[in-house]
């Protein structure tokens, strides 16, 4: 393995065919076999959560004025049924 990054762990990357890596803890690279499992974080672009937001705030004036027409249809409905009973 041949690479231009120069953070590497102490004897990484080691030229044994791996073509892997991790971040250890102290921030360097390590090679490791692609086989390897290991926990993860993934952190998402701050563009996402304005996303999400700007969806989460459309889904809210939705729902509220769905809400809001259903109730309307409701009153609509009890005071049809109202007025058939006069």
């Amino acid at each position: 393995m041949t690479s231009s990054y120069t953070n590497w762990d102490d004897k990484s990357p080691n030229n044994g065919g791996v073509s892997c890596a991790i971040v250890t803890r102290t921030g360097k690279w390590h090679d490791e076999p692609c086989q390897s499992q290991y926990s993860f974080i993934c952190k998402k672009p701050s563009k996402w959560k304005k996303t999400y937001d700007n969806m989460n705030e459309k889904l809210n004036k939705i729902f509220s004025k769905t809400f809001k027409v259903l109730v309307a249809l409701k009153l609509l409905k009890i005071k049809f049924i109202f007025l058939q009973q006069q």
